[in-house]
Parts: C-alpha cells; sequence; structure tokens
C-alpha cells in the first residue's frame, strides 16, 4: 500500500494499517519532508514511530502519476502497490470562484468576521470553504476539523445575533492542542501555542493515545451536549480579534518619539 501526503490523514492512515496488518508493505510518500511543520522534536518522534511500524517514508518526492499497481515519481523511481490511497491535501469545490464570489487562490470564499462574503453580504461562508480576510487572532486559519466547528458555532451566533436585532460580535479564538494517532494504542498529543506553535512537552505512546482519545470524547460529547442545551458550545481565544486589531493599529500608526511630542 502506498499513502500519498505526508500530512496528519498519510500519517495517521499508515501508521493504523502498518500496526493493525504487519504484514503489508506500507510506504508514505510526502512531497517536502515529512512532518516539518511541527518542528524537528515532533517529527523524530512521528518518524521513529513510523519506522518501528516497518513504514518505509519516502520524502523529499512528488507523485507524477498513479497507474494500476505502481505509483511513477519524480526521477523516474516507481512503487509497487495493490492500493494507493490518496491524502495529499485538501480542495475546495469550484462552485464558489464559479458563482463569481471574491475567492482566494485556493478557491476559499473571502469572509469577513462575520463570516460574510465580502462580495456578496448576503451570503455566508464557514469551514474548509471560508478564509477570513481579517486576523481572528490565530495568523493563519488552517483546514481542520476544529477550526470548521468553531466557525460552524460563530456562524450560527452571528446569524442568531442578526434575527433577534443584536450586534454579532466578530470571529476570534485560539487553537489549543492537536493530536496524531501512530497506530493502535501509540500517538502523539501537542499543545499549541494560541497562535498554532507546538510548545513542549509532548505526550506520546500510550499515554499519548489515551489523552488524545478523552480529548476526542469530550469533543463529540460537548457538540452532542449543544443539542439538547443550545448556547453550550464555547472555545478559548474570544477576546483575540480585538488584540490584533490593536496590534494592527500600532504597527500601521506606531507612536511618535519622545522627542516629537516635547
Amino acid at each position: 500500500m502506498v499513502v500519498c501526503g505526508g500530512g496528519a490523514t498519510g500519517i495517521e492512515t499508515a501508521a493504523q494499517v502498518a500496526s493493525v496488518y504487519p504484514r503489508i508493505k506500507v510506504s508514505l510518500v510526502t512531497q517536502g519532508s515529512l512532518a516539518l511543520s511541527w518542528g524537528k522534536s515532533v517529527t523524530d518522534a512521528i518518524r521513529r514511530r513510523l519506522v518501528s511500524l516497518g513504514v518505509e517514508i519516502v520524502d523529499q518526492s512528488t507523485v507524477r502519476a498513479v497507474r494500476q499497481h505502481r505509483v511513477v515519481l519524480d526521477h523516474e523511481r516507481e512503487l509497487a502497490c495493490d492500493l494507493c490511497i490518496w491524502t495529499a491535501g485538501f480542495v475546495v469545490q469550484p462552485l464558489a470562484r464559479e458563482s463569481s464570489l471574491a475567492v482566494n487562490e485556493r478557491g476559499q470564499i473571502l469572509v469577513d468576521p462575520f463570516l460574510r462574503s465580502v462580495s456578496h453580504p448576503q451570503i455566508y461562508a464557514i469551514g474548509d470553504a471560508a478564509s477570513p480576510v481579517e486576523d481572528p487572532g490565530v495568523p493563519h486559519v488552517r483546514m481542520s476539523a476544529y477550526t470548521a466547528g468553531i466557525m460552524g458555532a460563530h456562524g450560527a451566533d452571528c446569524l442568531s445575533a442578526i434575527f433577534t436585532g443584536s450586534t454579532p460580535t466578530p470571529l476570534s479564538f485560539a487553537y489549543l492542542a492537536q493530536a496524531i494517532a501512530l497506530g493502535r494504542h501509540d500517538a502523539i498529543f501537542l499543545m499549541l501555542s494560541p497562535d498554532d506553535r507546538p510548545r513542549p512537552p509532548y505526550i506520546t505512546g500510550w499515554l499519548g493515545s489515551l489523552t488524545r482519545e478523552a480529548a476526542v470524547n469530550f469533543v463529540v460529547k460537548s457538540t452532542l451536549a449543544q443539542r439538547r442545551f443550545p448556547g453550550l458550545f464555547a472555545w478559548l481565544g474570544k477576546g483575540r480579534y480585538e488584540q490584533a486589531q490593536r496590534q494592527f493599529a500600532k504597527e500601521e500608526h506606531p507612536p511618535l518619539p519622545a522627542h516629537h511630542l516635547s
């Protein structure tokens, strides 16, 4: 089996298959360096776990074509396979671009802090389909279930405010943690800075797996509870938008030096 894509989904897929079916040869192909976005210490932990499971890591390689029973890479290299699983990123549906909505280079709808299209304010967009034009407190809004959950709840809050004649609040949040499953009874759990950067210590192995499972169960149960108790869902960083705006104002209009004020 060849897994194409070295992000979290590709890593989890390769590790799970290799741990459950150890007789299957698993190769993981990534265009850049494996898991580089999380930093060297996290990368090393993930790489060690994959190698221990017998996963062949083929990094710095580009997939040129997928053929029957083989994956063609650059430099005329080929990997034999009975199954190819493609996990190389997200693709936004072309509907927004074809409808003449303002979109970014990935085709995501550009939205204001209230999740309204900047070109068609009567249209709202959330989740992977949307890209905020103003900093909601994080420098980069990545495609993820965590982000989509917050944007979905915020979109509902904005619509509710409009229907009740009140003023909606701008989108604002902070990242908290991320967990990557590394096969059966193994995972790495990362605490994140509010700006989405990993910060040690990291929880690995079976304890990391238990922590990840507890976090996932908490999110699921919180979502189910929201159905029974509307308005219960909450998230961290609701004041970060205002902080980002104040910082932006300082950078655009820095205070005059003291000798200019005398």
